[in-house]
Order: structure tokens, then sequence, then C-alpha cells
């Protein structure tokens, strides 16, 4: 296959261990491809081409062809549009709540690849190696560290970015899911402080990232993640999925239950001040004692009409808290004899 007689180079795009990654235009079509040039190891080209055969995924680039020309094997995938992570937050800065976000979708393409049969262990996570496309999706690019792992099985490790890869990967060790984990960790660690883990000290900010979680379990997740005792961390991205979703569940409960906390306070006020209204209504010094339009607003209710508003405010109030129990905030009240709220905890 004649490579200069199907497509045409455009630019480079970036230029890696691996080899040049070039946009190239197919002159039939006029469709733009992404082409890889072998500059490096050729077993890392081909590894990556294997690896994007068998995956069949939106978030990962589809493989094209696999050609020899000139000496040098290319590798021809779909092109991505977009920017990298590690331009998303230098450019963006997002809060730890878009931070978050986007790291559960980064996570739940990870658990997709080490729960697969067989599963696959990137082995070099960083940003640049993780594409924020056009339409807000994430595409994992680069496959050339990655390997199949079958079950428990554990891999070599010779591969990873410094600052981001695990300590056993630095060591020459062997490695399974979990150093997968340890840079997913690294990568929070990036996007919540944009503190940047491949410069000295080639250590990600793991107070920084610790100070912007709003609550215990996403510190206690992060924490785990960073151990560098691989048995210590989550077993794959799997585990650190069910982890954050829990974590969020955990931040959304709480939220919730301080809105309806509110919501009862405000019946709780709502429903004495109506109480007083109707005793200066029936005592006819309303308008007198207080602003004209509370007045106005009161003028003509009759005792059964402020009945049923205070049996309404009731059932509301009794409403909220049965919620609040249900998420996790429970509590008692008591009803005082001058129908004031007062709320205790358990």
């Amino acid at each position: 296959m004649d490579i200069s007689d199907e497509y045409e180079i455009v630019e480079k795009i970036s230029e890696g261990g691996e080899g040049e990654v070039f946009l190239a235009r197919y002159i039939r079509t006029g469709r733009m491809f992404a082409m890889k040039v072998q500059t490096g190891d050729i077993r890392n080209l081909k590894n990556e081409a294997k690896i994007l055969g068998a995956i069949n995924d939106r978030r990962i680039p589809y493989l094209i062809d696999f050609a020899h020309y000139e000496d040098k094997d290319i590798l021809i995938m779909e092109y991505v549009k977009g920017m990298t992570l590690k331009q998303y937050v230098e450019e963006n800065k997002p809060d730890a709540e878009g931070a978050f976000k986007l790291f559960l979708k980064i996570t739940e393409l990870f658990s997709f690849l080490h729960s697969g049969s067989p599963g696959m262990i990137y082995r070099d996570i960083k940003p640049e190696n993780i594409m924020i496309t056009d339409d807000s999706d994430i595409k994992l690019v680069d496959m050339g560290a990655a390997v199949m792992s079958y079950g428990d099985a554990f891999v070599e490790s010779g591969a990873g970015s410094r600052g981001y890869a695990a300590p056993e990967c630095m060591n020459e060790k062997r490695i399974d899911a979990s150093a997968d984990v340890y840079s997913l960790g690294v990568l929070l660690c990036f996007m919540l402080t944009g503190n940047d883990p491949s410069k000295p000290p080639f250590a990600p900010d793991v107070e920084g990232a610790i100070a912007a979680c709003t609550n215990e379990a996403k510190r206690h997740m992060i924490k785990k993640c960073l151990s560098t005792d691989p048995s210590k961390r989550y077993s794959d991205a799997s585990g650190l999925l069910s982890a954050l979703k829990d974590a969020e569940n955990k931040e959304y409960r709480k939220s919730v239950a301080e809105i309806f906390e509110d919501i009862r306070t405000f019946l709780s006020a709502f429903l004495s001040v109506d109480a007083v209204m109707f005793i200066l209504e029936q005592t006819e010094s309303r308008v007198s004692l207080l602003p004209e339009y509370l007045s106005v607003f009161y003028k003509g209710n009759t005792g059964k009409t402020h009945i049923l508003i205070l049996a309404l405010l009731m059932i509301l109030i009794l409403m909220s808290d049965a919620v609040s129990e249900h998420i996790g905030e429970r509590r008692n009240f008591i009803i005082s004899r001058d129908i004031n709220i007062l709320f205790t905890e358990k």
C-alpha cells in the first residue's frame, strides 16, 4: 500500500515516544483521520493497533488501517476534534463540582476497560491522553502502553509517566489494575487544583485536592486511590466508580435534607405568625398593630379558613419531615401548646 497515494498530510498534531501523529486527509473523500508514524518501538504501535481493533466503544478512537510504508509502520485511526484534558483544565479551571462531573465520565470509561473480557490496563493515564471532544464527551487516545489482562493476572510494568504513574510502575514491579486507580487519583488531584504533578516535585497536590472536596467520602476516596500499597487501593476502576457514586449520592442527600430543613423552618415560622394573626383578628386589633399589607391579606378571613390553613401547613411539615427521614436526616419534632415547632436531634 502506497500511503502517499491514499492520504495527504495536513499538519503534525503531536510527537511522542512511539511515534509522530499527523492530521491526514483521505484523498478520495476528503475526510480527516489521525496518522501515527512509527519512530520508536514497533511493538508498541502494533500493540496499539491490536487494542484499537479489539475495542468497540465511542470513547475509544476506531481503527482504520495498519500499514507498512518506507520501512515504517503506520497506524491510521479516527481523528478526535477537541482539546486535551490538560488544556481544558488549564484554560477553564473547573470548580470542584465540574471536576467531579468530568471525573465521573473518565472513571466510567476505565471501569468499562478494566471489567472487559479480557480487561485492559492502560498504564499511562495522564491528562494529555484524554481528549475533551467538541460535544463535551471524552475519548482516550494513545494505546501504546496499554496491555490486556485476564482476571487477576499481573502484567509487566515498564510504562507510565513520572508524577502520574503508581510507585510500583517506577520500581519495575508487576502491576494490576490498581496501578491505573493510583493514576486516576493523581489525575483527580490535578483536575481539582490545576497543579501539574509531571513537574517538580513530581507529586500530586493531595492537600489542595482534599481541601476542595465537599464531603468526607470524597476525601477518603482520594486518599485510598493514592495509597502507596496497591492492596489498600480500590482493586480496579469499577470499585472506584462505586465509591465515587456513593460519595456523590451522600452529597445529594445532604443537600436535599438541607432544603427540606429550610422548608420546615419557614413553615414553622409562618405557622406561628399565622396563629398570632388569627388571635389579633379575633380581637380586632390587627390594623393598628400590624403593617397595612398584612392586615389586607388577613382581612375577612374566617376562623374556619384559618383552621384549614393551619391544618395544611401541619401536613406540609409532616411530609417534609418524612422525606428528610427517608434521605437520612432523621428528626423528631414537638408541637408546643402555643403552636411553635421545636426540632430536636435524635
